[in-house]
């Protein structure tokens, strides 16, 4: 069985009427392997497919989606691992074959991923049967790999539920809605549906609208903002991580045809909105998401939505209501059924030989975490990244201008060091001399226009120490230290304002600088405002009671001094 890899889009769409041949013909497809939704998927970038091609004829008989992903271990580098193409978004991950060739296929699939450079193979949400499981799983000797069952989040509801996310929950739909209603649901469940159902399509108060193309765009951001308000609070990453992937992924679908997404409002008040998708190549309506308005009971948008589109599912001739992940109870008053499906991690017993080759796929992700590693500072780490990208691709040109301009700014903190270390010795005209090698080299330094400013500032050579420390501070704008020091060389060129506008600045960066509010309320005693230097004081001491400059400072308010001695008891961050 040829293997092939595929990682382009303009590869991959001509295979459409492929894919959904096999598709169609395996019965253990589901619609997050369907083509409207993995090929909008699939637009997005690190992505491989590998595409089973039969030996006896020119048309592949199977594929498999997956996912390069590159992470960074401090200590050994950049290394990759696979995982399943649409991972944490969509319900369910996996391939789909053609049944007749599945025992070759799974076993040329499993080969395949073996010869691949990966420190972990990620089957998360692998719906697949036993059979198949078994034969993927058993290519990956006991001796070589070490597998094991990826732990779920614990999942705790507000009212006490324990969920099992391993536990997915379906509905098998009959041909009539009262039979449903008759065989599914006990005795409240079915009143309860009958009457909302009345209640919402009758009495001209609520009504439920699908969304078209019309009001698809207003329908989907009615969802959103019920999402957010929903889950914001819970989970910001969370509720916005979902709805950066809704934007890419539904109004794509509802192009496509596949769509489902009843809206349930009062008046023009939306209560809840319900986003499935409709695979009638499987006959199956399969729940996505339900974002509602949490302050309603009566009707409760949740059963409403499941009721009207379990209804719709029936009208329309599917055959499955798939209710997905989790068995939370209201699910099983649908007269639920479960299965199981549980994800497996893989692990090679020479992960670190393995995993920290790069994949060359994986190479535009390294070099663009390089560049932020150089930004950052962590230099190693760069450096590290930039010569595996080499060792992959020795012609690299764009790794080796990024290893150029970190062997240098490596060099550059070398002599940073060498400066610091003479600055702390108190060896003060060498530290001068490196720190100005070190400016001429990099001029946006932070460290050194920093630490050339405080030494200038030592040195009671406050011109000069302005002039760095208010460039540290247009570099960093965030550095407390520097707008405090900054305030002492303003202070001693007699410009207090500006003097009293920067330990301001220091404050607002660190609220708890009892330093930079000692030395403002020196400042405001220099310019008479006594109120407000006792003010600043005491702001101090709050803080930290013990702080002995600022109770001098405080107790000589009533004693005049003259402004040049007024230094005496601040504080000059240095080393």
């Amino acid at each position: 069985m040829q293997i092939d890899m595929v990682d382009k889009f303009e590869a991959l769409e001509p295979l459409r009427e492929n894919w959904n041949r096999i598709y169609d013909s395996d019965p253990e497809a589901h619609f997050f392997l369907s083509w409207p939704w993995m090929s909008n998927w699939l637009r997005r970038p690190g992505w491989m497919i590998l595409a089973a091609r039969s030996p006896e004829s020119n048309e592949y008989v199977a594929f498999f989606p997956l996912q390069l992903v590159t992470g960074l271990d401090e200590q050994t580098g950049f290394y990759s691992s696979i995982r399943m193409a649409g991972s944490y978004f969509a319900t369910y991950t996996g391939f789909i074959c053609v049944p007749e060739f599945e025992e070759q296929v799974i076993s040329s699939f499993a080969d395949r991923l073996q010869a691949l450079n990966w420190r972990a193979l990620h089957f998360d949400d692998i719906s697949i049967s036993a059979k198949r499981r078994q034969m993927l799983l058993g290519r990956f000797s006991d001796n070589e790999f070490v597998k094991e069952k990826i732990k779920r989040r614990r999942h705790t509801t507000r009212t006490g539920e324990n969920i099992n996310h391993d536990i997915y929950m379906y509905v098998d739909l009959p041909a009539d809605w009262d039979e449903f209603l008759d065989g599914n649901l006990g005795p409240k469940t079915r009143r309860d549906v009958r009457h909302f159902l009345r209640q919402v399509e009758n009495s001209g108060e609520y009504r439920i609208t699908l969304a078209d193309f019309e009001t698809i765009q207003s329908d989907l951001e009615v969802f959103f903002q019920l999402w957010l308000t929903q889950w914001e609070a819970k989970s910001r990453v969370y509720a916005q991580g979902i709805i950066a992937n809704c934007r890419y992924m539904l109004l794509e679908c509802h192009k496509a045809g596949v769509l489902f997404a009843p809206v349930l409002w009062k008046g023009d008040t939306p209560l809840g909105v319900h986003i499935a998708f409709i695979d009638r190549s499987k006959g199956s309506l399969v729940c996505f998401l339900v974002s509602r308005n949490l302050a309603i009971r009566k009707p409760p948008p949740g059963l409403v939505l499941h009721a009207y589109s379990i209804r719709w599912a029936i009208q329309n001739s599917l055959r499955t209501y798939d209710l997905g992940t989790g068995d939370f109870s209201y699910k099983y008053s649908f007269g639920s059924k479960e299965r199981l499906v549980e994800g497996v991690r893989i692990d090679s017993t020479n992960s670190l030989t393995r995993g920290n080759r790069l994949d060359r796929r994986s190479l535009p992700s390294v070099i663009s975490s390089v560049r932020k590693l150089r930004q950052e500072g962590k230099l190693h780490l760069a450096e590290r990244g930039c010569r595996q990208v080499l060792e992959t691709e020795p012609s690299n040109l764009e790794a080796r201008r990024l290893l150029n301009e970190v062997l240098a700014a490596t060099r550059i903190e070398e002599q940073f060091a060498s400066a610091l270390q003479r600055h702390r010795s108190k060896q003060f005209l060498d530290a001068q001399r490196i720190y100005l090698e070190v400016l001429a080299a990099n001029p946006r330094h932070y460290g050194a226009n920093y630490l050339l400013g405080v030494l200038c500032l030592q040195a009671g050579q406050y011109r000069a120490a302005d002039t760095y420390l208010a460039r540290a501070t247009e570099i960093n704008p965030k550095a407390a230290a520097a707008y405090n020091n900054r305030g002492h060389a303003l202070r001693g060129l007699k410009r207090y304002d500006e003097a009293l506008a920067c330990y301001e600045k220091a404050i607002g960066v660190k609220p708890d600088f009892v330093q930079a509010m000692n030395n403002r309320g020196v400042t405001l005693r220099a310019l008479g405002r006594i109120d407000e230097a006792l003010a600043s004081f005491d702001e101090a001491l709050t803080l930290k009671p013990d702080f002995a400059k600022a109770l001098s400072n405080r107790n000589q308010l009533c004693v005049p001094l003259p402004r040049d001695r007024l230094s005496i008891a601040d504080d000059v961050d240095t080393l």
